[in-house]
């Protein structure tokens, strides 16, 4: 067992190393979701991933190929993972734009616009995945539904500073 659930608190920050990005291992991290599963509950929207070791580069995380490839490589294994994603630290949509399609990513005014294709098969895959996890986590339709529209919500709200 990874996590003792009297030990974790929400909200949850888990950190990814620069060494587990170029490798594209994410068995450590796909396991801790599988542990916070029996208390799933506890941890939608308090789950924040900070990846170490890129302060020194320039380009924004979801910018960067190995991480991109990282995160993409995570939501194949977990594809409710949006479920966990906190909206109130970005982590929502910082992930969304890393399995994205970005076309452009321009800065005016120390403010940085991100240009990126709408996939309407890659947003309904992820509310898909949070619904019907959500479901199984016995939460009531309505609450099944608020947790999508706060994923939907963070998903399209692209103001990064």
């Amino acid at each position: 067992m990874l996590l003792e659930h009297k030990d974790i608190t929400k909200p949850l920050i888990l950190l990814v190393s620069k060494k587990a990005v170029k490798r594209k291992d994410i068995k450590y991290h796909s396991n801790l979701f599988n542990e916070l599963d029996r208390n799933a509950k506890d941890y939608s929207n308090g789950v924040t991933l900070l990846f170490e070791g890129y302060d020194e580069d320039q380009r924004e995380i979801y910018q960067i190929p190995e991480v991109r490839k990282w995160v993409k490589l995570l939501l194949n294994k977990v594809p409710h993972l949006f479920y966990y994603l906190c909206d109130f630290t970005e982590s929502i949509t910082m992930i969304y734009l890393c399995v994205a399609k970005i076309k452009n990513v321009s800065a005016f005014r120390n403010r940085k616009n991100c240009e990126m294709e709408f996939e309407s098969e890659l947003r309904d895959y992820i509310i898909e995945a949070v619904y019907k996890y959500s479901l199984s986590k016995k939460h009531t339709e309505i609450e099944t539904i608020i947790i999508c529209e706060r994923v939907i919500k963070a998903m399209g709200t692209f103001k990064i500073n």
